[in-house]
């Protein structure tokens, strides 16, 4: 028998092995809460695995946790630096950028001239206005269809308050 106390410290890895041995089929539909109470339920004895294979509602969707094992590649801030040059190193004419100008808040432009060798953007905005724009300066360059959530709030001035 397991407590709820003693399962909430484990991953979701570990409770969907956990779930396996005690006979619940298809763990991984399941949320970590889910996993919680049907484990607590089958080992007390108050549910048979069995009678519980399709008990899912439209909202037990899980997420995968980092998985203890496995190793994050950790890069430096000149690291991460040398990539998003790369990008912007390598963006075509009419690419849309996200960029710090020396004044005011961030904003996004459309690449209308390249200086690989000073190192600059010239950028026009949607309202016509023009900036040269140092690369160290481009916070994004956009290659699909929206701008991630940090960007778009820094282009809307909104405050980052986190993942919500």
């Amino acid at each position: 028998m397991y407590s709820r106390k003693e399962l909430e410290l484990e991953t979701v890895v570990n409770l969907r092995e956990i779930a396996k041995e005690v006979g619940i089929k298809n763990v991984k539909k399941y949320k970590k809460d889910a996993l919680i109470d049907l484990i607590v339920e089958v080992t007390s004895g108050n549910k048979p695995a069995e009678e519980q294979v399709e008990e899912v509602t439209p909202t037990d969707t899980y997420k995968e946790e980092p998985n203890a094992d496995v190793e994050v590649e950790e890069i430096t801030e000149e690291e991460r630096a040398a990539r998003k040059l790369k990008y912007v190193e390598e963006a075509p004419i009419g690419t849309l950028v996200a960029f710090k100008p020396e004044v005011g808040k961030v904003k996004s432009a459309k690449i209308i001239k390249k200086s690989t060798k000073n190192r600059r953007l010239k950028v026009e905005t949607a309202y016509g206005a023009t900036f040269i724009v140092p690369y160290e300066d481009v916070i994004w360059v956009r290659s699909g269809s929206r701008w991630p959530r940090g960007v778009y709030n820094m282009l809307k001035g909104i405050e980052d308050g986190g993942d919500n």
